[in-house]
């Protein structure tokens, strides 16, 4: 666990491009998953 978020901000320091690609992406999947939950939501009315 440690490892992994060390490991994530050497690349945040070295790639500030990909940070801002993740954070998209982070979103983008954030966004998917709500729709997914509103879907599910209606199904169940």
């Amino acid at each position: 666990m440690f490892i992994s978020i060390l490991f994530r901000d050497i690349n945040r320091r070295t790639d500030p491009e990909k940070t801002i690609h993740n954070k998209a992406l982070m979103s983008l999947h954030i966004s998917t998953k709500m729709k997914i939950k509103l879907q599910m939501i209606k199904m169940n009315w």
